[in-house]
Order: C-alpha cells, then structure tokens, then sequence
C-alpha cells in the first residue's frame, strides 16, 4: 500500500526528508571528565563519524548523556565538536557574549543542588546540522565547567554501593537526511 502525500508523491519517490543511512555509538562504561581549565572544554568518550553522500544532506545529530556532577550541576556546560576530514573544526554552540559562555546546553538542563543526594540526569539533544560536505565528518560531545568541576558519566557522582546510586548508558546517534 502506498502512502501519498499532497504533492502526489509517495514515501518511497519523495525526495526530501528520507534517512539514507545512520551511525550509532553507544557508552556502556563510566568515566569522569574534568576540564585542564575553567570554561576550556574538553573531549568525552562520545565521538562518531559519518561521511555524506551528497553536499545537500543534512546529518541529525542527536545523543543522550547519563551523567551526575561535581559542585552545582547549572555550572556544567556541553557542546558539539565538528571536525570535517581534510577541512575545519567549527563547534555546534552559541557564541560566547561578553562573559557568558556560549553552550549547547547546560550539562543538568536547570537542576542547581550540590550535595551528593541529587539525582542523575539523562540529557538529550537532537541538532539538524547542514555540513555542505561528502568528506568524512567526525562529531564529538564536549564538556567544561565552572571551577574545573567533574562530570560523572553514566554513573552518579557517589561510588558508595547503594541502591540509590544509578548507573546508565550514553549515546550518540549520526543520520544523514537527504535534502
């Protein structure tokens, strides 16, 4: 059976809109990632590439981190790394405003406790990036904070063996949409 939409076409001859293909990275470990610096931000263990078959597509760009965090939680911030194979790397953010550092998102999206009984939190995001490229493009979670505090991920920041103590899993999910 067909579906048809209003411009006569069906799923299978539109053009627009259709997943040509998808990269799937997951986390199953936990690490803790501390910035070298205050407000530098570093690498975490999600990363995956993706090559585009047309410079017209566009890669949807989305991950869920579960993470717990050192000191407040609103002072840990997460942005995408773009780096495109023989180009440049350019970063998924907003621009930093006078002493405002420009971020994705913030790592606990508003949860402001600093005391070790918080929960932790699955942050997810989703990004139609347009890359303009068929050259490979590798996209990596960044993270920093304020003070050089840690980010705990998939794991909440005690190591105590209790049964409030949550573990989880991250990952991070590349598809090329055709344009």
């Amino acid at each position: 059976m067909a579906i048809y939409f209003s411009d006569g076409t069906t799923q299978s001859s539109a053009a627009g809109g259709k997943i040509l293909q998808v990269k799937t990275f997951q986390k199953t470990d936990s690490a803790t990632y501390t910035p070298d610096s205050q407000l530098v931000f570093k690498d975490t263990g999600m990363t995956l590439s993706i090559t585009p078959s047309a410079t017209t597509s566009k890669i949807l760009v989305s991950f869920t981190i579960f993470s717990d965090f050192s000191g407040n939680a609103s002072d840990h911030y997460l942005r995408i790394k773009r780096a495109i194979s023989g180009g440049s790397t350019t970063y998924i953010t907003a621009a930093d405003q006078g002493n405002r550092t420009g971020t994705l998102f913030i790592g606990a999206m508003g949860n402001n406790e600093s005391s070790g009984d918080r929960p932790t939190i699955s942050t997810m995001s989703d990004y139609l990036d347009s890359p303009s490229t068929t050259s490979a493009i590798t996209y990596t979670v960044q993270h920093t904070s304020h003070g050089a505090a840690s980010m705990y991920l998939n794991r909440s920041s005690d190591t105590d063996n209790q049964d409030a103590r949550e573990d989880g899993i991250s990952w991070l999910v590349l598809k090329e949409v055709a344009a």
